[in-house]
């Protein structure tokens, strides 16, 4: 019936419930393109031309520990004042161990239960403020919005086939993770005409 109305011109819409499997080295690249930008760089704090006062990640490693997240990166950060030309303060570089939990907020997937800890186990007075900073800053930053991505891709024109696409009622009821993936469920209306 399906096919009928759809070679017959006839709109036809379809429901589709799908689980989407993001593997880790999917995410890494993701990551490392949309959130990593700036020369492979996330800025937490300042920016690339800031030479005392900056803070950012680099190098993310995704992976599963415990049925958690963990990414691990590297941290430089400085906390100082421009002092006659030279930079005053603290300052350091170190890997850190990020753990969270994966949900979905409508059709955003964020991050919980955020820990951040020095890979090395060292914990300094500037990697103690660094790591209580990113625990409390990574949920608010680190997001990823699924809809538009979706949209974009359900809808692109395909070579040869003469019917446009439209997706509607998009929702993301869960999120969970495996071994080597981030497991997302997707919900959508997918009309062809």
């Amino acid at each position: 019936m399906f096919r009928a109305l759809f070679f017959l011109g006839l709109p036809v819409t379809a429901w589709a419930d799908v689980e989407l499997h993001l593997t880790f080295r999917m995410l890494e690249k993701v990551v490392s393109e949309q959130v990593f930008t700036t020369e492979g760089r996330k800025y937490i704090r300042g920016s690339k031309t800031d030479k005392c006062t900056f803070a950012y990640l680099e190098a993310p490693r995704i992976g599963e520990s415990g049925g958690r997240l963990i990414v691990r990166a590297r941290f430089t950060g400085r906390s100082a004042m421009d002092f006659l030309g030279r930079c005053v303060g603290l300052g350091e570089s170190f890997d850190v161990i990020i753990l969270a939990t994966p949900y979905v907020d409508k059709t955003l997937l964020r991050l919980k239960d955020v820990v951040v800890e020095p890979a090395d186990g060292r914990r300094s007075l500037y990697s103690r403020r660094v790591c209580d900073g990113l625990t409390a800053e990574l949920p608010r930053q680190m997001l990823f919005d699924i809809a538009p991505e979706a949209k974009r891709i359900l809808e692109a024109p395909i070579p040869n086939f003469p019917f446009e696409r439209r997706l509607s009622d998009f929702q993301v009821p869960w999120a969970t993770m495996t071994p080597e993936a981030v497991v997302v469920a997707l919900s959508f209306r997918l009309r062809v005409q």
